[in-house]
């Protein structure tokens, strides 16, 4: 049985209510600078809340529209607003130098309004269906499932509009295989940690998968489909970068704390680790 079943916010993500994703919210709180200040602590106090409290109200409508769940409408803005300044400035500058040079920017301007368009549409469509997909992934009330499918999502980003399709037909492929086959392995898995009681939700999990898991592939296609078209329209922020910035600390069981990062020591516990992990190895050969 899961650890906190029984938690209104576990219920919650369970009935599929999910808190929304917020990507690249433009939020800002503008600093208070007073001079000269005379009056109680209190005072300064209040000033401040009442500062900050009108910051974060200003910022609730930019939180609200770089909600995945509806699409980012802020960064879809964001988006229309570059291909529009490159409509209006290619041309510009084209004629400047000349009528050809202008028809080649004005090409160039309706291309890019064209593309960021495209890409923002396609941006707001996979936000959505990640959304959707998100709640789905918590109907199946399969917590390995779900867990395997967020690291998925993260480690397996589309880099283009074929490698999105083909991310889509393989998650597709994967929650098909689940939910059949989930028929069979729920129950028994169920029977295993819980016995007859566990069975009976086995069978309930099962039930559920089948139908929900092929769902969730099937709106998976269209999220990594119309990811991959942004990727190909508007590029990437930054390359994903798996390899370790540095390497890991070592840490001091007899001391039973974490001491500042030391690289000497923390290059002694690498190779002590990798000495004992190939003669353990060895010994299993």
């Amino acid at each position: 049985m899961e650890s906190g079943a029984n938690d209104p916010a576990n219920l919650l993500k369970n009935l599929g209510f999910t808190i929304p994703t917020l990507t690249a919210a433009p939020v800002t709180l503008n600093a208070l600078e007073i001079n000269n200040i005379y009056g109680t602590s209190g005072t300064v106090i209040s000033l401040l809340q009442y500062h900050y409290t009108s910051n974060i109200k200003s910022n609730l409508l930019k939180l609200l529209g770089s909600s995945d769940l509806i699409g980012n409408p802020t960064d879809f803005v964001s988006t229309m607003g570059t291909g529009m300044k490159s409509f209006y400035y290619e041309p510009k500058q084209g004629f400047m130098k000349g009528p050809i040079e202008g028809g080649i920017g004005l090409i160039k301007g309706t291309g890019a309004l064209l593309g960021h368009t495209a890409g923002g549409l396609a941006g707001s469509v996979s936000k959505i269906t990640n959304s959707l997909n998100r709640g789905f992934l918590h109907l199946t009330f399969d917590q390995e499932y779900r867990h395997k499918k967020e690291i998925r999502d993260v480690t397996e980003k589309p880099k283009g509009v074929v490698d999105g399709v083909g991310k889509g037909i393989k998650g597709f492929g994967i929650s098909l295989f689940d939910g059949v086959t989930g028929i069979v392995t729920q129950p028994f898995k169920g029977a295993k940690e819980e016995g007859g009681a566990g069975f009976a939700k086995g069978i309930g999990k099962g039930i559920t998968g089948l139908v929900v898991k092929p769902i969730s592939g099937v709106v998976d296609v269209i999220s990594k489909t119309t990811e991959g078209i942004e990727v190909s329209v508007e590029g990437v922020d930054c390359e994903q970068n798996n390899e370790r910035y540095r390497i890991a600390r070592a840490f001091y069981k007899n001391a039973m704390m974490i001491t500042e990062f030391n690289f000497l020591h923390a290059a002694v516990y690498r190779e002590l680790r990798r000495t004992l992990s190939e003669r353990n190895r060895a010994f299993a050969n």
